[in-house]
This record gives C-alpha cells, sequence and structure tokens, in this order.
C-alpha cells in the first residue's frame, strides 16, 4: 500500500463528520431502534408520493419506489448521499480508469463546489497552486478568493508543455515556494480546447510525483471526444487517475456536460484520507449535493442502463460535432487572414488568437462586440496572472447555427474595422 502524499491544510485535518452525523450513523440500519434524535420532518409529512420524469424521446421513468421517494426528502444522515447513485459513479469509475492504487469516491454538488471544497481541504492562504495558462475562469475565482497563490504553466494546440512545467516547478523550488498542487483539465480544456496526449499525460504525471505535487484532475469533457465517433471513452484513454501510483491523484468528474447541469452533480475519486476529508467538510456544508436531485438522476441512469446510457453521450458527442463543423465552416468562410485558431478534439470551445489583427488584449474589443451584438469571452478571464492576450474563446455546445454563422461573420466585421483602425507594428 502506497503511504499518504497527499498533504491536508489546517482545515482538512478538522474536517471530519459533524457531530450528528457521527451520532445517527451506528444507528443506520438497525431494526426496532425508537429514533429520538433527528430534527427533520416526518415521513407522513413529506408530500410527495412519486415522481415522474418525461424523457425528450417520449419515455417516461417513475420513481415510485417508498425509500427512493423517502431518500429523495431526507437529509441522508451519515450516508455522504444517495447510495445507489454513488454506487453507479464508483463503478463506472474504475471501469473506465482502473486506477493502480487505493481509491474512494464521493458524490459532489458540481465541480465549482468541489473544487472549492478541495482548495479548503488542501491548501493554505499563500500556497502554490498551478495551472494551465489558460484555465476555466470560475475555479480560479475560487481559488483566488481562499488567497491561493495561483502561476499558469505554458500550453500549446496540444495542452500542457511538460517542460515548462518542469521549468516552473524548478524555479518555485529554488525560490523556496515549491508549488503543492496542479490544477488541470487534460481533456477539451477550457478555454482552449486541447486534449493532452498519453505521453503527455505520462510526463505530466512523472514530474507531479517527483516533485510531491498534487494533482488535481477536472474532466468534465472527458464524455466529449469530437474525434472517435460514437465510441465511449475506456481504459485504453489514459487519465492521470489511471496512472496514480503514487497517490497523487484527485480526479473530478461530472454529469453537467454528459447530462445536464441543473442535476449540480457528479463525482470525485482520490486517496482515502482525502475523500473522508472531502466527506466531512461537505457534512458541514453542501451534503455532497440535493438528495432529490439524486434519485431523479439515479432512476434516469438505471432507465438507460449501461447501453443506454452510452447511446445517450453518442448523441451528444456526435451533435456538438455537428455544431463544430458549423462553427469551422464559418471561421474558415469569414475569420482567414483576421485570426487563427486549431480544431479541438473534445469538448466545446474554439480559441482564437486575433494577433493577425493586430488585437494585442481581446477585452478592449468588449465595447465593439456589444455594438456588434456578438459575444465572446476574452482570454484575461482565463489567466491565473490576469495578463491580457490576443485571444478570445468562442463556445460553440449552445449556440444555434445560425448564431454560430451570423455570430462569426459580425465578430469578422469588427475585426476589418479593428484592424484598419490600428497601426501596423
Amino acid at each position: 500500500m502506497v503511504s499518504p502524499q497527499i498533504e491536508l491544510s489546517a482545515y482538512g485535518r478538522r474536517s471530519g463528520p459533524n457531530q450528528m452525523t457521527t451520532i445517527v450513523a451506528p444507528f443506520i440500519g438497525m431494526s426496532d431502534v425508537a429514533m429520538l434524535a433527528q430534527g427533520a420532518p416526518p415521513k407522513s409529512a413529506n408530500p410527495i408520493a412519486a415522481i415522474s420524469l418525461e424523457l425528450a424521446n417520449g419515455q417516461t421513468v417513475r420513481i415510485d419506489s417508498t425509500a427512493a421517494i423517502a431518500d429523495a426528502q431526507s437529509y441522508l444522515y451519515a450516508r455522504a448521499g444517495y447510495t445507489p447513485l454513488l454506487a453507479w459513479c464508483s463503478d463506472f469509475f474504475r471501469k473506465h480508469h482502473d486506477p493502480p492504487g487505493e481509491v474512494e469516491v464521493a458524490l459532489h454538488a458540481g465541480s465549482t463546489d468541489a473544487i472549492s471544497t478541495l482548495a479548503a481541504i488542501l491548501l493554505e492562504p499563500g500556497d502554490v497552486c498551478l495551472t494551465e495558462a489558460y484555465t476555466w475562469g470560475t475555479a480560479l475565482d475560487g481559488l483566488r478568493s481562499r488567497g491561493i497563490h495561483l502561476v499558469g504553466v505554458e500550453v500549446d494546440a496540444d495542452g500542457m508543455v511538460p517542460e515548462a512545467l518542469e521549468a516552473a516547478c524548478a524555479r518555485l523550488a529554488a525560490d523556496g515556494t515549491p508549488p503543492k498542487t496542479l490544477y488541470i483539465v487534460p481533456n477539451g480544456s477550457n478555454p482552449c480546447g486541447s486534449t493532452l496526449s498519453r505521453e503527455r499525460l505520462g510526463a505530466i504525471y512523472g514530474t507531479c510525483a517527483r516533485r510531491h505535487v498534487t494533482i488535481v484532475e477536472d474532466d468534465p469533457y472527458w464524455f466529449l471526444s469530437l474525434a472517435d465517433g460514437a465510441r465511449l471513452p475506456g481504459p485504453a484513454r489514459s487519465s492521470f487517475a489511471s496512472l496514480d501510483t503514487a497517490a497523487i491523484v484527485i480526479r473530478i468528474d461530472s454529469f453537467a456536460k454528459c447530462v445536464a447541469p441543473g442535476f449540480r452533480l457528479g463525482w470525485l475519486a482520490g486517496p482515502p484520507h482525502v475523500v473522508r476529508a472531502f466527506n466531512g467538510a461537505c457534512s458541514t456544508s453542501s451534503h455532497n449535493g440535493s438528495p432529490l436531485a439524486m434519485v431523479a438522476l439515479h432512476a434516469l441512469l438505471h432507465h438507460w442502463g449501461e447501453s443506454g446510457f452510452n447511446e445517450h453521450v453518442a448523441r451528444v458527442r456526435t451533435e456538438y460535432a455537428r455544431r463544430l463543423r458549423v462553427l469551422l465552416g464559418a471561421c474558415d468562410a469569414h475569420l482567414k487572414g483576421l485570426a487563427t485558431w486549431a480544431a479541438p478534439k473534445a469538448g466545446m470551445f474554439l480559441w482564437l488568437d486575433l494577433s493577425p489583427s493586430r488585437v494585442h488584449d481581446a477585452s478592449v474589443l468588449m465595447p465593439a462586440l456589444r455594438e456588434h451584438r456578438v459575444l465572446t469571452i476574452p482570454s484575461v478571464v482565463f489567466s491565473p496572472s490576469g495578463q491580457p492576450s490576443p485571444h478570445m474563446r468562442i463556445s460553440f455546445s449552445a449556440a444555434s447555427d445560425g448564431d454560430l454563422s451570423s455570430g462569426v461573420g459580425r465578430l469578422a466585421r469588427l475585426l476589418v474595422e479593428h484592424k484598419a483602425a490600428s497601426p501596423a507594428g
């Protein structure tokens, strides 16, 4: 057994089941118990007797199990969420990532909450967290709010550059501020759309293992490969979790991009002591998510079964790939000579470099974008240092074909105006 490599923060070391959970847990499942402890409404007061989900394909999923309906309206004391959904997530993780070490799985109330909670249990104010040079802005906001020092690492069209990671770790160590964590989105990165190869995954993992850097692998776009048809990724496609012989990886998965974000649910996997601290922190905050959402989501997954879930994901991926083709066609038609880009292999985003239009800071275009009635997101939102650059993100996942085509056309007209008004050089 590998000894724990991930050091918890002071808060993480203090986090544990709340006192009520600790007292109640031994009584859960016992027969003939006079429950005189819980401050909760009686089951007879529960207003919901059954739940019906009308699916987009016309099918109906009806939830009328007495136990499931009771759980949907309960606190789920001492269980860290709905047990059947946790089992589904654990089975899925182990099947598709085949972790080499001891790993536990927990439910979370959406990736934003998972990242915030992990930051609390892993990091102290002033600790260094490495990220990609451009990464999810909401994660950056959450880390900044906790006083974490963020350091971006160079990326290219294929994701984080391993040599740049090694150099950053060496420089920070020499300065007496070695990094504690690496937050990274390995597939379809937000905003750049890049996907790490197996070789880069291995090189990045090797650096972090040697330097005792915890990897927080946030992978909501794992399901959304746009390059290999309808095949669901599996063990043949590496993840940091699948390489984790040193027990340094915490993996975050989400139902947001493959089912629906409104469930506010996903799962987290990592070394047991980290997952215990995570559940402890959740027991005094989110309780790992809404039981009602958990019961409804599990009923949907059970209705689909493995084949139905795979078919659903394949349909989502096929639609995303189609929308990407529309966007790339519009870019070819309107943006040649005004921007450069690389087609993403996964995810929802296309990363534009506006340097050919003499743009140095994409954020200065915001007033003109408003005037032209088109909205994109400038790179400064995704920069851990807040450094402006000539890049902007276009999302193709939710926009209609018409908006993709007309929006790129409007952006092109804006860039033509900007280029004409800007001095060369």
